[in-house]
């Protein structure tokens, strides 16, 4: 009998797949926290530059590292990086942040907003943008190797 599932990969599951549950899992908590200004001020990020710490930038940063993770899941299958492989990291990435925004009009304190949506989009595609470049270089540097070794 022939068997047409795929095989479960542990380590696959551990280095690629967690770390996209426990981001987006983390973004699904922070956006719970109805008081996140006073958190950011007197917490762990005391220190930090206050334009670093600006609601714009988070969202941006939750969002670029989001559209990062799913490109590197996606690219572990050996999927090639083309127009419809790069244009569902977007959509995934681009849909949790409206999922994000809807979960927060729940959140007293809270609001959803487009321009949040739009600003998760920018940080989606800057992290696109990184990762498949990051790929690309990587390949580079493998094929170049390969031709001085071989």
């Amino acid at each position: 009998m022939i068997n047409v599932l795929p095989t479960y990969r542990p380590r696959r599951f551990v280095f690629y797949w967690l770390p996209v549950i426990a981001w987006m899992s983390l973004i699904f908590v922070l956006s719970h926290i109805s008081n996140v200004d006073s958190v950011v001020r007197e917490g762990p990020f005391a220190g930090v530059p206050p334009e670093l710490k600006s609601p714009e930038f988070a969202h941006a940063v939750e969002f670029l590292v989001l559209a990062a993770l799913v490109y590197r899941l996606l690219a572990s299958y050996q999927a090639v990086a083309g127009v419809y492989m790069l244009g569902s990291v977007l959509l995934f990435t681009i849909g949790y942040g409206m999922v994000d925004e809807f979960h927060q009009s729940f959140v007293p304190g809270r609001d959803a907003s487009l321009g949040d949506v739009a600003l998760d989009a920018l940080g989606a595609t800057l992290g696109l943008a990184a990762a498949h470049t990051g790929a690309r270089l990587n390949r580079l540097r493998k094929s170049f190797q390969q031709r001085r070794t071989g």
